[in-house]
């Protein structure tokens, strides 16, 4: 399907599953605002994101714990391609660890990042959807959205939180043509959380090709949650 004329915004682009969907959006034909906090990712992620695509590509540098720097991240996009279609939130900490000995700075800055951080551009871009008479919201949670386990209180907490503003926002906006999907990935090879990748895991691109087939659904029809497994689950460990 073809993205061209359309303007999405890709929060967390500039590496791992970000980079593979704002790739994917690109090549399909769309402009691509991405985001990070670092902007030294910024820079060396855009000439890898430019090489051979259709969509332009710009980034800004963002943190998405902070209100002001959204506001102006989706005011950036909206001037840089005279709107905005899609929003992709995508950036996200993965800190684990027992709720006893967890450190609050640690807690904080996971809800911050992964959910207060969506909220955030969801609430600044919401009015840029409208204005284009509709658009789509793709929240990217886990697994962990509807599977909780022991060690990732924080972790889980913030991405059910996104699965509940996702399933929210999906009541709020759909009478003004905002669709809204949450996109739910089990073990991802992109060294996230820490974990090393593993050949059973999914690639970053499963996860984007998810995205670019949640926003290619027709208009009657609405995933508004994807649970994306591997296919292949890894090997008992001998006795």
């Amino acid at each position: 399907m073809s993205f061209a004329g359309k303007a999405a915004l890709v929060t967390g682009g500039s590496k791992g599953i970000g980079f593979a969907i704002a790739q994917a959006l690109a090549q399909a034909g769309a402009s691509v605002m991405i985001c990070a906090r670092d902007e030294s990712e910024i820079a060396q992620a855009l000439p890898a994101l430019r090489n051979g695509v259709r969509g332009r590509v710009h980034g800004l540098a963002c943190d998405v714990r902070d209100e002001a720097e959204v506001r102006q991240l989706v005011d950036h996009t909206v001037t840089a391609f005279d709107g905005l279609d899609i929003l992709v939130n995508n950036a996200g900490v993965g800190l684990l660890g027992p709720v006893e000995t967890f450190p609050p700075e640690h807690w904080r800055l996971t809800l911050d990042t992964n959910l207060t951080g969506a909220f955030y551009c969801c609430h600044y871009a919401i009015p840029a959807l409208k204005a284009r008479g509709g658009g789509a919201i793709v929240n990217i949670g886990s697994r962990s959205s509807v599977n909780a386990y022991g060690g990732g209180a924080a972790y889980c907490a913030s991405k059910f939180g996104l699965l509940g503003l996702s399933e929210s926002l999906l009541q709020e906006l759909h009478p003004f043509g905002i669709r809204v999907s949450c996109v739910m990935p089990g073990r991802v090879a992109t060294d996230f959380a820490g974990e090393p990748p593993q050949d059973w895991h999914l690639s970053a691109d499963d996860v984007a090709q998810a995205v670019i087939d949640v926003l290619s659904f027709a208009p009657r029809a609405l995933a508004s949650r994807i649970e994306l497994r591997p296919a292949r689950p890894p090997s008992p460990a001998p006795r």
